[in-house]
């Protein structure tokens, strides 16, 4: 078959996903094609067409020009024209299938952008004027300049009077800051890459009475990105690992206390509804290891 005067063009068709009126399917048509059922090929969803025919030489694979794919998730449906162009007459020898699978390109939604976590451990049992503080495990992605915040609550046990290994809390609102205290922040003073874990500790603290400590830890986007600081992670109160029970000196069995190291500086204590916060001046002092590599470094 003589394929001279030939000529290839294209036509790209768009469907954004939001305005797609039911969830693509592949159906059969009379012809035997696998097509899309939500394929639409009119003047209103036209996205690109060639400007230049591009000649058949003989039969066989013909490529299109490049195009620019859409940066919207939905699909692409590829038409294209096959016209005989000896004559001076052009005649279409052949259209492709709008919608046929062959044709088509699924443009997927941008990946979601991976998600910082953070976790705590805190003491499980302490003795009243115990100095304890909150391990926090951060891991990226997180930018310098991050804000990590520890949040505390206090409430009763249940039953006071029952047995040490059978004292429970009396559980607090998971997310209410209503009666929620600061113990304390830090900002990040270098991102953390995705993936990565290090270790942070919240200031020490102590309570002057028996009962349950429930820690909420947040991170916050630096100050200056947007309309205002951000919530990115957090915790919530009354987690098990989250929670330390306070008994009188004589019953606790700590089995020892997660302590970080601080400098010589002066210690300011605050006092808020039983816990006793420590500080240094406005900040605090914290040690930020760096799991991977096993270096301290400090952090103010």
């Amino acid at each position: 078959m003589s394929t001279t005067g030939w000529q290839a063009t294209w036509q790209a068709y768009y469907q954004p996903a939001d305005q797609q009126d039911h969830a693509p399917e592949i159906v059969t048509d009379p012809s035997g094609t696998l097509v899309y059922t939500n394929a639409a090929c009119t003047p209103d969803t036209l996205y690109w067409e060639s400007t230049t025919p591009v000649p058949v030489e003989a039969a066989g694979l013909v490529a299109s020009p490049v195009f620019t794919a859409p940066d919207q998730p939905g699909h692409v449906f590829l038409v294209e024209t096959l016209t005989d162009t000896s004559s001076d007459e052009p005649t279409i020898i052949r259209r492709g299938t709008c919608g046929a699978v062959s044709e088509s390109a699924v443009v997927p939604a941008p990946p979601t952008p991976p998600a910082p976590l953070i976790n705590t451990q805190a003491p499980a049992d302490a003795a009243v004027g115990e100095m304890i503080t909150d391990q926090t495990l951060l891991t990226g992605p997180y930018d310098q300049g991050t804000v990590i915040q520890w949040w505390v609550q206090h409430t009763g046990f249940i039953d006071p009077d029952a047995a040490y290994d059978e004292l429970r809390c009396v559980q607090p609102d998971p997310n209410d800051m209503t009666g929620a205290t600061l113990a304390g922040e830090t900002i990040l003073d270098h991102p953390i890459a995705e993936g990565v874990t290090e270790t942070i500790y919240s200031p020490e603290f102590t309570s002057g009475q028996t009962g349950c400590t429930h820690i909420k830890e947040r991170a916050l986007t630096p100050s200056g990105e947007g309309d205002g600081p951000v919530v990115i992670a957090e915790g919530w109160f009354g987690q098990t690992t989250e929670t330390t029970r306070w008994h009188p000196i004589a019953e606790a069995t700590t089995g020892g206390s997660i302590r970080p190291a601080i400098g010589a500086t002066k210690i300011a204590v605050l006092a808020v509804g039983g816990i006793v916060l420590v500080g240094t001046g406005v900040g605090v002092v914290l040690v930020v290891r760096k799991r991977r590599r096993g270096r301290a470094r400090r952090a103010v």
